[in-house]
């Protein structure tokens, strides 16, 4: 079976060490940014070398460009280069922030996955991948 791609986009070292020591499996390769400028680039790069990340774990409140933006961002790209639906990166927002209005916002215009709320609770992480990880895997129809 091909290893999923994972990128972390976190500021925080401490929540990437823990999210790291999760996804720290067999079926996982695993990279972080700590920005939402390197996370594009990663993001692209990646692309170019037809190894796309099939998963990100993106915080909202990242130096140089927030987490909405740099989600936006990579959601266009994926539109101009013609990544159907089903191929888009899943996107797990985690975040600390309790602003409704932002959480909102990130939902609607970058048609995530799944929000976990900072600090992660492991039960919830584990349903989540369980059920992206299960969708990526699934053969598509065509």
């Amino acid at each position: 079976m091909k290893k999923i791609k994972i990128l972390i986009v976190e500021d925080e070292p401490l929540c990437v060490q823990v999210l790291q020591a999760y996804l720290n499996s067999e079926e996982f390769i695993v990279s972080s940014a700590g920005d939402g400028l390197e996370a594009i680039q990663m993001f692209r790069n990646e692309f170019a070398d037809h190894t796309p990340y099939r998963i990100i774990f993106m915080d909202i409140m990242l130096p140089k460009l927030d987490g909405l933006k740099t989600l936006l961002q990579i959601r266009d790209f994926e539109k101009h280069h013609g990544v159907t639906e089903e191929h888009k990166a899943k996107v797990i927002i985690t975040s600390a922030v309790n602003d409704r209005k932002t959480i909102l916002q990130t939902v609607t215009l970058g048609r995530i996955s799944s929000f976990l709320a900072k600090p992660i609770d492991s039960n919830k992480l584990s349903k989540v991948m369980a059920q992206i990880v299960a969708e990526i895997q699934q053969p598509l129809v065509s």
